[in-house]
């Protein structure tokens, strides 16, 4: 059993596994933290929003280096 996380420390878990797995890991958390948010409780809106910054980053990060 894992003790309590914040959102943060799991985001910063996510993007340790790198490439598209960190990718597909924030995605998943993301929407989890939505669907709590909508639920009534979860994390602060304002952490989601850098969560999705981050993924944004990480995704242009990735695709940009292959497009180039």
């Amino acid at each position: 059993m894992t003790g309590f996380r914040w959102f943060s420390e799991s985001v910063d878990e996510c993007l340790a596994l790198g490439g598209d797995a960190a990718l597909d890991a924030l995605r998943k958390l993301i929407d989890e933290a939505n669907a709590d948010k909508d639920a009534g409780y979860g994390p602060p809106e304002h952490d989601i929003n850098i969560a999705r910054r981050k993924w944004l980053a990480l995704y242009n990060e990735i695709y940009r280096k292959d497009a180039a």
